[in-house]
Formats: C-alpha cells, structure tokens, sequence
C-alpha cells in the first residue's frame, strides 16, 4: 500500500453542495472513509444563459457497483474503476473551451447524527489522487475539507462498472451550443 500525506502541503479544497447529500460541516476530523462520488462539471455561456452540466458522474455503492456516466468524449478519464484521472492536457483542453471546469470528490462517514456528507470541489491534482478504492483521512472545518492523509488501495475495491454508462456530450447539448474541444 501507499500512502501519500497531505498535511504538509495544507491542501484544502472548499465544501460545496451536492443534490442527495446533506453537508454537515463542523470541526471534525475523519478518519478512513472513501470516495463514494467522482464528479467533472464544466460551465459555459450561450445567448444569455449560463450551462452547468456533467462530464463525469461515478458513484461507488462502496461494494462492488460504480454506477453513472461519462461523455465519450472523456471517456479515457477512467482507465479503471480505481484509477480515474484527468491528463493535464485534457485538462488544459477544458479549460480552454469552457467557461469552468470544476473536479467534485464527496466522502460520507458515520457519525453520531446517522450519515453526514460532504462534496467539495477540488484541484485536478487532488481529483487524480483520491481513488474509489482508497482510504482517506479528512478533516471538516466551516465550509473546507482538509485532505490529511490517502492511504492507497486501502478501501473496498470496486469490481462492476456495468452501469458506468456512456453519452455523445455535444449530441446531448446540441441546442445549448457547447465548445469544442
């Protein structure tokens, strides 16, 4: 196993919401939970009217099951079910063409209110480094999330992508105009 520390270097990335999961947000560390979502959102202006929509949506039952999709125009995001990374040159792509392109990972744990969540957007960096079937050690203050520690392999493995789904991006978003890439 690896492990990769992030204390360090004092990566946090800010909190936001997801439809689905309810974010507590207080002054608690949390130690060992996974990924349960991936998510690549990119926004972009047509005619007046702003387009937030979805690249990438993976969800890890935390069993055996990623179950979402993908536009097949990113598809080689995710070579594995454990290894779902963006290329610095895809990267650079996006961020050419959109208006935004934001990186979503969202943990839950068990607390003492029942199940609390967060699903904060992160840097590409940390996006690549935080794996479906990783262990990661998080700390939750106001509206951040700290990512202390990612113990590598750590976690459930997932085995089924049967319903990890692909769509055509531009046929989906034809009427709203999207860039090119």
């Amino acid at each position: 196993m690896n492990r990769r520390t992030y204390v360090a270097t004092g990566v946090a990335v800010t909190a936001t919401g997801m439809a689905g999961c309810q974010s507590r947000l207080w002054g608690e560390t949390v130690d060992g939970t996974s990924p349960w979502v991936q998510n690549i959102d990119v926004l972009w202006e047509h005619e007046g009217t702003q387009f937030d929509v979805t690249l990438l949506t993976a969800r890890f039952d935390g069993d055996a099951t990623v179950y979402g999709e993908v536009a097949t125009e990113v598809e080689g995001v995710v070579a594995s079910l454990t290894d779902i990374r963006v290329a610095e040159e895809l990267h650079d792509d996006l961020q050419d063409a959109f208006d935004e392109v934001r990186y979503l990972v969202g943990f839950c744990w068990d607390d003492t209110d029942g199940e609390a969540c967060t699903n904060p957007t992160v840097s590409r960096d940390t996006f690549n480094a935080v794996q479906f079937n990783d262990r990661v050690d998080i700390r939750v203050r106001n509206a951040d999330v700290e990512i202390r520690d990612v113990d590598t392999g750590a976690g459930p493995t997932p085995t089924d992508r049967t319903t990890l789904h692909t769509f055509d991006f531009a046929q989906r978003h034809e009427n709203r105009n999207p860039p090119s890439w």
